[in-house]
């Protein structure tokens, strides 16, 4: 299967023996450092030194919460990547919607999201809500990664192309705050993100579905599992979506 980028999904999906031998990161990990992060391939360029300081600070006091709070909580499926979900059940859009096109609003689809996510809370609670809705987005992070992005890139490279997918897709805007190479954690952040921002403050963070989406995108690329927790939410009064990702060493 090739995507549209013209990349054999089979080959570049990261999930081969090549890519669970070396970690997809090494070009990055082995000698450059943090500083790796401060170019403007990264778009940090335009955040100010306070600003990159504070956010550092930021994920320091959030590795202690992922500690305490995730603890052994789900991310990957049960099944792992042993389901059947494909991209070809997305189906022939243009074939069925010649005149509608592609395009859905933004309320719509939070729409759906949302209403799904209380059908299940109401059923079987919050709990089991955020970890479905987890789970459902690794395997979508997964998948946007095989079919969307070029996993032969290395780390630089393959963000630009991630921040780009993301743009064009209308998703949100992605930056990277903080990354430790030797940790294997980031801070991510995503801006105008189209699961919550122009919500009510509930107090609460609710993009269950993002954390998802992002550890399944950095599994697809390196073969490692990551946990993505979200401690900003445009929900608890922020305006913009703070990730904090940490290699899950777990489930090695």
């Amino acid at each position: 299967m090739h995507d549209s980028r013209g990349h054999n999904s089979s080959s570049t999906g990261g999930i081969g023996s090549q890519h669970r031998q070396t970690f997809r990161l090494r070009n990055n990990f082995t000698g450059r450092g943090n500083e790796a992060f401060n170019s403007t391939e990264y778009n940090t360029g335009e955040q100010s030194t306070r600003e990159v300081t504070a956010c550092t600070a930021v994920a320091r006091r959030c590795s202690g919460f992922h500690s305490a709070v995730l603890g052994g909580r789900a991310m990957q499926p049960i099944l792992s990547e042993d389901y059947d979900f494909s991209w070809e059940n997305l189906g022939d859009i243009s074939l069925g919607r010649p005149n509608l096109g592609n395009e859905l609003p933004v309320t719509i689809y939070r729409l759906s999201l949302y209403t799904m996510r209380e059908a299940i809370r109401r059923r079987f609670g919050e709990d089991m809500a955020s970890t479905l809705l987890r789970e459902a987005g690794w395997i979508a992070g997964r998948e946007f990664c095989r079919n969307f992005l070029n996993t032969n890139l290395d780390f630089a490279a393959f963000v630009a192309q991630w921040q780009d997918a993301l743009k064009t897709q209308q998703i949100g805007i992605l930056r990277i705050e903080k990354a430790d190479f030797d940790t294997k954690s980031f801070v991510f952040t995503m801006s105008e993100d189209l699961d919550c921002s122009g919500l009510p403050v509930f107090g609460t963070t609710v993009c269950d579905y993002d954390e998802g989406f992002i550890a399944g995108i950095l599994h697809a690329y390196t073969g490692e599992n990551f946990d993505a927790v979200e401690v900003d939410c445009w929900a608890t009064g922020d305006r913009t979506c703070r990730f904090q990702v940490n290699q899950d060493c777990s489930s090695r």
